[in-house]
């Protein structure tokens, strides 16, 4: 299964790659150097819902 990556090689060229997960380096698309993959932040949202339920179970909590 393939997924989307993003990859900085030493000259500061960022790509994003579709690969397979286990590779961590590949060659740069741009200068052809080595480029590393990064870290990237995930993309998430909190449902409001939820953060709704978490304060009234806390302040449930704290009541008893």
């Amino acid at each position: 299964m393939y997924r989307l990556y993003e990859f900085s090689c030493v000259n500061q060229h960022t790509t994003e790659e579709l690969i397979n997960p286990d590779v961590k380096e590949i060659s740069c698309s741009v200068c052809g150097e080595l480029s590393k993959r990064l870290i990237s932040p995930s993309r998430f949202k909190f449902n409001i819902h939820n953060d709704r339920w978490a304060k009234q179970h806390e302040k449930a909590a704290q009541l008893n």
